[in-house]
């Protein structure tokens, strides 16, 4: 709608989870709906260049680093976040070092991040590999909402909006 497409002209807004199957639609959407919107994604799996879509619809991109996650999360969940927190942060100041005609803070954050783990059907391991499964739940779904949030005291605009959500099935029906 015209009145949506005129709210949204000329502001930035980030989405976590960006290459995911909820983020990349929201990504997407937003460019075809409101082209003069910049758009920065984030999200610890690169575009892929098959993604052409997604490549021309993020107007830059901060990649999270998995790897530094997992690590950092084994010393305790506050590193984990405070990781993902800093890597966004300095994301964003560099996106906006590279365009200093652009809005200093971001409009909207959308957090579309997120995945599931199951641990595997051993009762005998039952209790450490539950252990893990909580914790990989934890990464993939909490922390990077928690970091939005503090990117969010950092970065957002007066007035910003932040969302939260995380299921393709949001877009798609499920199974029955």
């Amino acid at each position: 709608n015209n009145n949506t497409n005129n709210k949204m002209r000329n502001k930035t807004v980030l989405v976590l989870g960006s290459n995911g199957a909820l983020g990349s639609c929201i990504v997407s959407h937003l460019k075809k709906s409101n082209p003069n919107c910049q758009v920065i994604g984030a999200d610890v799996s690169l575009p892929s260049n098959d993604d052409d879509d997604n490549n021309k619809s993020n107007d830059a991109f901060i990649p999270l680093s998995l790897a530094q996650i997992q690590h950092l999360s084994n010393s305790s969940s506050s590193s984990c976040v405070d990781s993902m927190t800093t890597a966004l942060v300095n994301g964003i100041r560099k996106e906006q070092e590279q365009h200093p005609e652009q809005r200093l803070f971001l409009d909207a954050i959308i957090c579309a991040s997120g995945g599931f783990a199951m641990d595997d059907d051993n009762d005998e391991e039952f209790n450490n590999n539950n252990n893990n499964v909580h914790e990989q739940m934890m990464q993939l779904n909490y922390y990077p909402v928690v970091a939005a949030a503090e990117t969010a005291k950092k970065c957002m605009a007066p007035q910003g909006l932040f969302v939260v959500m995380g299921a393709a099935a949001a877009l798609v029906p499920g199974p029955g």
